[in-house]
């Protein structure tokens, strides 16, 4: 990567400064992408932005192409075009990401990835293919489907390489593995310090609001890994050293369901007013999932296919036999010592819903109270979600 005019100034920022700064880079992602836009430039590098839940970051890098995750609109957009190529019983996210396509906010970027998380996402690349595939290059990834099957390293590698080679195709760069590699230590980074945040706000949820950590994690996904390991660095120190809340009486509390349409903010901060620490939610778990990648590996590319074939952490998206939920969930919910679980739906989602029926089995047979709120995108109204998370919260209150 080049050097970004203005790093420096950046860098001199304070911690309520740099969040300030991610705030402002995430609310930009949603629908104008004018850091995006002066990060190409900068970088001279091509743009490209990726449907949830995963996508291999360090490949695009490699490659010389700027990973930008795609939100969808959050309310920022509405779906006023995009509606009539969809089902009504559709989920929110396609149809905002189409409502951007069709309405020139993503005119900048020279790629659109999409991967086989749900058949909403499959259709959607090519509808979007076949409609403004004059546009952009359109991307389609296709993980293993069964990845304990002894041909799922060979076939997600040559899904990689082909990866390699439409990226190739979109920059005239040559795959280096040694560059693959540094962007696998600098991912790595970005991971760790994610992580990092992410203990202090289970060990210690009164001394960071779950919107905040939010907001941090969402900017690591909108900007250049180098930035945010620079400004991310530094924003873990200065929570590490801000002076320490008086703890309240709340609910510990895990999110389920949110993997891919991202909840609004203001839901977040609604559940936890309602009388709850919410430790973590599958939107930012999802971004440290693939967990450390094995930068000593010869092949660089045989470790980012190991990291997400043996990972042995559930994904909702991802089949894996080998893989007991049941056990799975009862762990999770007992290492973060919650004592309460709310499934965060996306209205329309099947994988979401999927999970939400496997979970709720589990967490019956060890009694762990759960309550399921369903949401959109772009909902304005909260009354319905607050008055039932005050009501689940109060009742667990008088049980503690």
């Amino acid at each position: 990567m080049g050097e970004v005019n203005g790093m420096n100034a950046e860098t001199k920022l304070s911690g309520p400064e740099i969040l300030d700064y991610f705030k402002d880079v995430v609310e930009d992602a949603y629908v104008t992408f004018n850091f995006a836009k002066q990060w190409k430039e900068e970088y001279k590098m091509k743009l490209l932005g990726y449907y949830p839940v995963y996508f291999p970051e360090e490949i695009a890098y490699a490659m010389g192409v700027l990973p930008i995750k795609l939100f969808g609109g959050v309310g920022r957009i509405e779906p006023s075009e995009s509606t009539s190529r969809f089902q009504s019983f559709t989920c929110s996210i396609p149809k905002t990401i189409l409502q951007l396509v069709m309405s020139g906010s993503l005119d900048s970027f020279d790629a659109l990835a999409f991967t086989n998380i749900c058949d909403v996402a499959r259709n959607l690349a090519f509808v979007i293919h076949r409609n403004y595939g004059n546009k952009f290059r359109v991307i389609y990834l296709h993980y293993p489907i069964n990845n304990v099957l002894p041909s799922a390293s060979k076939y997600m590698k040559e899904e990689y390489e082909r990866l390699i080679n439409e990226l190739s195709q979109i920059t005239g760069n040559k795959y280096d593995p040694e560059v693959l590699r540094k962007y696998i230590i600098l991912g790595n980074r970005k991971r760790q310090i994610l992580r990092e945040l992410l203990e202090i706000k289970v060990n210690k949820p009164w001394n960071m609001p779950f919107d905040e950590l939010f907001t941090v994690f969402l900017a690591s996904m909108v900007m250049p890994v180098d930035k945010f390991v620079e400004l991310g660095s530094k924003y873990l120190e200065y929570v590490k050293g801000r002076p320490e809340e008086k703890p309240v009486e709340r609910i510990r509390t895990v999110i389920l369901g949110d993997f891919c349409e991202q909840p609004p903010l203001q839901l977040f901060k609604i559940i936890e007013m309602s009388g709850a620490y919410i430790l973590i939610s599958n939107y930012i778990k999802n971004a440290i999932w693939i967990g450390d990648i094995d930068a000593n590996e010869k092949d660089p590319i045989d470790a980012m296919v190991k990291a997400y074939v043996n990972n042995p952490t559930p994904l909702t998206t991802r089949y894996h036999p080998a893989i007991n939920k049941h056990e799975f969930i009862k762990k999770y919910v007992k290492d973060m010592n919650a004592n309460a679980v709310i499934f965060l739906t996306p209205k329309f989602c099947e994988p979401s819903l999927y999970d939400h029926m496997i979970y709720r089995l589990a967490l019956d047979s060890i009694k762990m109270p759960y309550v399921r709120i369903d949401y959109e995108e772009g909902m304005t109204s909260f009354e319905q979600p607050r008055t039932m998370a005050e009501t689940f919260f109060e009742s667990l209150l008088f049980e503690l």
